[in-house]
Formats: structure tokens, C-alpha cells, sequence
């Protein structure tokens, strides 16, 4: 029995002590499993913070290319632009020069008609001048036939 109560005692001091290796293991495996925890949020965080620095450089690439697009849509406009009013101002240039053809035109028609006119006057006042000569030089005919006469 004394062997017995001896037996018990060590298996008893065995068992203790395998407690307390186990609460030790078991206090070892959950500061581990802390530190596992802990170096996964970490990882995470990181992870998380390189994926916002992605975005946000994605969002900042869009936001350039955006930007270059509208730059380069806004030449074109202005380009587009530009050559319209050129060829406005073209337009305009050609329809003074078609205007001032017509006005020039009409002058030379105008200054024509008004020699025409002036030509026309000056024949009158020449066959006029010849009538009045011609009914002059008859008059002093006449008269000289008249004094003849008397």
C-alpha cells in the first residue's frame, strides 16, 4: 500500500508537473499565436496601404490622361477654330474684292455713259454751232440779196 500511495504521489507530482509544462506550452503557444496575429495585421496594413497607393496612383495616371485628352481636344478646337475664321476671313476678303469689281464696274459704266453723254452734248453744240453758222451765212446771203435788190 505504502508502494501503492508512493506510486500515486509521483504519478500525481508527474501529473502536476506535466500541468504545468502544458500551461507553460499553452501560455509559449498564445503569446505565438499574439505574435502570429499581430505580424498578420501588420501584413494586412501593409497590404492595404500599398493597395490605396495603387489606387491612388491609378487615379492619378486617369486623372493625366484625362487632362492630356481635354489639352489636346482643346487644340483641335482651337485649330478647328482658327482655320474656320481664316477661311471666314478668306471669304470675306473675296466678296470686298467681288463688291469692289462691281463698284468699279458701275463706275467705268457710269464714266462711259457719262462721256457717251458728254460726246453726244459736245456733236450737238458742234451741229448746232453748224445750224447757226449755216442760217448766219443764209441771213447774210439774204441780206445781200436784199441790198442787192434795193
Amino acid at each position: 500500500l505504502a508502494e501503492w500511495k508512493s506510486e500515486k504521489e509521483r504519478l500525481e507530482q508527474s501529473l502536476e508537473e506535466v500541468r504545468e509544462r502544458a500551461q507553460m506550452d499553452a501560455g509559449s503557444l498564445e503569446t505565438k499565436l499574439q505574435e502570429v496575429e499581430k505580424r498578420a495585421e501588420e501584413r494586412e496594413k501593409e497590404a492595404r496601404a500599398e493597395a490605396e497607393r495603387k489606387v491612388e496612383e491609378a487615379k492619378k495616371e486617369a486623372e493625366e490622361a484625362v487632362q492630356s485628352v481635354l489639352q489636346e481636344a482643346q487644340e483641335r478646337l482651337q485649330e478647328e477654330i482658327k482655320a474656320k475664321e481664316q477661311a471666314m476671313q478668306e471669304k470675306e476678303e473675296q466678296h470686298a474684292k467681288e463688291v469692289e469689281a462691281k463698284e468699279e464696274q458701275q463706275r467705268s459704266l457710269v464714266t462711259k455713259g457719262e462721256e457717251e453723254a458728254q460726246m453726244k452734248r459736245e456733236e450737238l453744240e458742234a451741229s448746232h454751232k453748224k445750224e447757226v453758222a449755216e442760217l448766219k451765212a443764209q441771213m447774210g446771203a439774204a441780206r445781200a440779196a436784199l441790198k442787192q435788190e434795193v
